[in-house]
């Protein structure tokens, strides 16, 4: 029961190729309506100011302590 899986196995390890090609268009069609669909402000999103130590809040401000 094991050899046709370990087959299978070898072969998508020496010939990836074989299993890789009749995907690409599907990937590509896929590809493409992932990029219409992402939200254009994704794109320009930029990392803040990082707060200092005394603007954080605590879980003690929150009533969170145990």
């Amino acid at each position: 029961m094991m050899a046709p899986i370990a087959a299978a196995v070898l072969w998508m390890g020496v010939y990836p190729e074989s299993f890789l090609a009749p995907m690409r268009q599907d990937i590509a069609a896929l590809e493409a309506r992932v990029i219409r669909a992402r939200p254009e402000g994704d794109a320009k999103l930029k990392m803040g100011e990082p707060k200092k130590a005394e603007e954080h809040e605590t879980a003690a401000d929150h009533g969170e302590a145990h």
